[in-house]
């Protein structure tokens, strides 16, 4: 968790600066659903600098948990935030509730099993900041907003940070990558930069030719997705799926993924010509990824790329190829 954490929150609120405002006092008018009570916590956590019950009230937007590590980095960040930016001096913020509704689960997101249902409640917020106690408040105009509430299998509702930018009806990320040749037969793509952070279930590739036709391509992430007689089919290219299963705090490996990834890994490039390294097992595509394309230029893999040859990622949601490079 950053140092910003609040800042982003709130701060980036104040868009047009114009009047002022008080603070909010009267919470009785909040609609008096579950949902609706967390977005109250969240936000009046941030009024009355709270650090714990700030850093307890959210979740990753595909409803995971924040670790204990996270929430104790979050709340070193936040007591920071809190002595250079206290609240009443340097920021102040109102919000309205207006409404609830529910969100339907998106079929590509790799959702936490722990999350059960999704609420989307309406808020309208305002927020002032001055640079110090003898100027006077600048204030921005009301501006409304999503915010995401998980239900989770205990019981609790947590906020799914950034739920709406991660996921909503964005246009489609920009990728970039680097290409090396090792001497073993191996090309090496690595990500460079993504623009958002997306699940790698959010992600296929094509590996083409060099008259652009399609020699392999497919999903990227592990995944064992039933077909439409209820059978499973399993897919996937990425090969350090052991890595991010079977620990303590993390989710229980799948067997039949886990055989899938290990011959991935293990393949000279006869079965699988492409296979992929989550380099931070953050489960997103992200910056130091790498993909393997395997050709037979040297002693070490067996495959069909060649020089001339190039890999495609496509982001699934729109269909929209987000980046390719040539080999070599």
């Amino acid at each position: 968790m950053k140092g910003e954490t609040i800042a982003c929150v709130v701060l980036a609120l104040a868009l047009s600066l114009t009047g002022c405002l008080e603070r909010l006092s009267d919470s009785d008018e909040v609609e008096q659903d579950t949902a609706s009570k967390a977005v109250k916590r969240y936000y009046d956590s941030m009024i009355n600098e709270d650090a714990n019950i700030f850093c307890y009230s959210f979740a990753k937007a595909n409803g995971t948990r924040l670790t204990e590590s996270e929430i104790e980095d979050c709340e070193d960040d936040s007591k920071i935030q809190m002595i250079e930016n206290p609240y009443g001096e340097r920021w102040m913020l109102e919000y309205d509730i207006e409404s609830r509704g529910n969100t339907p689960f998106l079929e590509w997101v790799n959702y936490s099993s722990n999350l059960l249902e999704i609420s989307n409640v309406t808020v309208s917020t305002l927020s002032c900041i001055r640079d110090s106690t003898d100027d006077p408040w600048e204030c921005g105009d009301w501006f409304e907003m999503e915010v995401y509430v998980g239900r989770m299998s205990n019981g609790e509702l947590l906020i799914l940070e950034n739920y709406e930018f991660v996921y909503g009806a964005y246009s489609s990320p920009i990728a970039s990558f680097t290409s090396t040749t090792g001497s073993n037969g191996e090309y090496y793509v690595t990500v460079l930069s993504v623009s958002a952070d997306y699940d790698l279930e959010a992600f296929s590739y094509s590996l083409k030719d060099g008259a652009g036709s399609t020699n392999a391509n497919g999903e990227i992430a592990m995944q064992n997705l039933s077909t439409s007689n209820g059978a499973g089919n399993v897919v996937g290219i990425d090969a350090s799926y052991g890595e991010k299963c079977g620990a303590a705090d993390q989710p229980a490996c799948d067997g039949d993924l886990s055989t899938r990834s290990d011959a991935v890994d293990g393949d000279s490039g006869s079965d699988y010509a492409v296979a992929f390294y989550d380099n931070d097992r953050d489960g997103m595509l992200s910056d130091g990824d790498k993909f393997t394309v395997r050709g037979s230029h040297g002693s070490g893999a067996d495959g069909p790329a060649q020089d001339d040859w190039s890999l495609e990622v496509k982001f699934d949601n729109t269909g929209d190829v987000i980046g390719s490079k040539k080999l070599g």
